[in-house]
């Protein structure tokens, strides 16, 4: 999983939006919307546990 972006609901519900490597056959076109600001540290379902960040060079 890869985070691509983030947005918004009409109810301004904030969500990061995923980009999965299983192909554009899962979810929606590839991607997935989960919520952001969850109150546990580790975020929901643990998304921000394991976080790894891109060497630019």
């Amino acid at each position: 999983m890869m985070v691509e972006g983030y947005g918004q609901t009409l109810n301004v519900i904030k969500y990061w939006i995923l980009r999965n490597s299983w192909g554009h056959m899962w979810g929606e076109g590839g991607y997935m919307r989960i919520i952001c600001g969850a109150s546990n540290p580790g975020g929901l379902r643990g998304i921000a546990t394991d976080v790894y960040y891109p060497i630019i060079y």
